[in-house]
């Protein structure tokens, strides 16, 4: 079952470096929890974030939100990133809440 709709924008790009925005909103009829993870392509790094947290491990990068992560039905959340270096795209994941 699909629980987020995910609208990933790329809204500038130069040689070495690029900005990513992201909305994802809850299209289900459950609430859900969502983080996102992308791989960079050494030797690029996030150089700035926004509306979310951010940690690296290597070329790994799992980002999510620094408040409450779950979004009720119908709710939406935008974040976004600069890069450096080749271009990185995230894949969101949003599961249901449990317990």
């Amino acid at each position: 079952m699909q629980y987020c709709d995910v609208r990933v924008t790329v809204q500038a790009q130069w040689a070495n470096g690029y900005v990513v925005a992201v909305t994802v909103t809850n299209i289900s009829a459950v609430p859900v929890t969502w983080y996102a993870t992308l791989t960079l392509q050494p030797p690029g790094y996030i150089v700035q974030v926004w509306n979310v947290s951010v940690t690296t491990s290597g070329t790994s990068v799992r980002i999510w939100p620094p408040w409450n992560p779950v979004l009720l039905p119908g709710q939406s959340v935008s974040f976004g990133y600069t890069g450096s270096g080749q271009l990185a795209l995230p894949t969101v994941i949003c599961q249901p809440v449990t317990g």
